[in-house]
């Protein structure tokens, strides 16, 4: 919706009825991703997962008082595939051949594919978000529209997260201004690390001038004023006057009632399938405006676990192979974020 205008869901699902698209729900926003970087030279990007699409639609059994609420019903699928070739223990090592006579044991390189899919469907609400539009930095990443989040706080205030999901700004109470920073994987120091008694506690590439005891409580207030702020350059800190301007963005909390699973591993001849349901989670993201193409920063949710899952194990009678443990070492103390693109001609959020 253009500044100032309600979030009416209602029409969102009157046009899908007229273009009978799906009934009773209609997908009337569909986000896919993740999208590449475009604020840096890092390709990198700070999720365990290949792929995703987001779905929001509006269900036929809501109320027209209900819609304008800004709410509905979505599903998020989430895709990792992961293949390699694995040279065997065995291979190379010097066994006892005929006659008595030293041999080099000879065997093929196996495969081994991990895929893993997940499923999340609940119902989602969407809300105003403060934004600003912030320009004149040196660090090309810190040149792009920043949103508050609440879900994530540093020394007891909100963060605010960029368009793609990289770099944050946090309050540094050690000294009562606001930093900018970056994930660990994008080269920052990371979020856990920067707050209070942090290994990287008040580091950053830029803040901003310092925050006035006097502003009504309203800490933000350091961060729209283009006074008393530094930038780090060549090691040194130097003073600059960045462009700030406000920004349109929306917050989306999610609620998922339906959280699955799918997992399969192949080593060699050994393959096992695992199913998982879990009990309801929520997660959040950001809803940029149009300098970021109506992108949606996901913060995305935990892989589901449970502990009746249903698994399922298939050997081969050759199979002399065991299983590694998956490889978890994307998973720091940063969250994990995907940024998704509008998949759909017309975006109406």
């Amino acid at each position: 919706p253009k500044s100032g205008e309600k979030h009416n869901f209602s029409d969102f699902s009157n046009t899908a009825r007229q273009s009978n698209v799906m009934t009773p729900v209609s997908v009337y926003e569909r986000f896919a991703g993740p999208v590449e970087n475009r604020t840096g030279h890092d390709r990198s990007y700070p999720s365990q997962w290949d792929s995703g699409i987001l779905d929001l639609s509006n269900s036929s059994t809501s109320s027209s008082s209900d819609s304008s609420s800004g709410s509905g019903v979505f599903v998020l699928e989430l895709w990792r595939f992961q293949e390699s070739w694995i040279l065997p223990a065995s291979a190379g090592k010097t066994v006892q051949g005929q006659g008595g006579h030293a041999a080099e044991a000879k065997r093929s390189n196996f495969l081994q594919r991990e895929e893993l899919r997940a499923s999340y469907t609940g119902t989602f609400m969407v809300s105003d978000l403060p934004a600003l539009k912030l320009a004149g930095f040196q660090r090309p990443g810190l040149n792009q529209a920043f949103a508050e989040q609440p879900e994530w706080r540093v020394n007891g205030e909100p963060t605010w997260w960029s368009e793609d999901g990289r770099h944050f700004i946090y309050y540094a109470e050690e000294y009562n201004h606001w930093k900018m920073n970056a994930l660990r994987t994008s080269g920052g120091d990371g979020l856990q690390s920067v707050g209070q008694g942090g290994r990287r506690s008040g580091r950053g590439f830029a803040h901003s001038g310092p925050v006035s005891q006097t502003a009504a409580g309203d800490a933000s207030m350091a961060l729209r004023c283009v006074d008393g702020w530094f930038e780090v350059s060549d090691g040194d800190w130097q003073p600059l006057e960045p462009n700030i301007s406000p920004a349109q963005s929306w917050a989306l909390a999610f609620t998922a009632a339906t959280v699955e699973s799918d997992a399969t591993l192949t080593s060699g001849q050994l393959s096992t399938r695992e199913k998982c349901r879990a009990g309801s989670t929520a997660f959040c993201g950001i809803r940029h405006s149009k300098s970021a193409n109506g992108s949606v920063l996901l913060f995305l949710p935990p892989v589901p676990e449970s502990p009746e899952a249903d698994s399922e194990l298939v050997i081969s009678e050759d199979a002399d192979t065991e299983i590694e443990e998956a490889n978890t070492s994307w998973c720091i103390e940063d969250p994990e974020v995907m940024v998704l693109a509008p998949a759909l001609p017309e975006a109406k959020l």
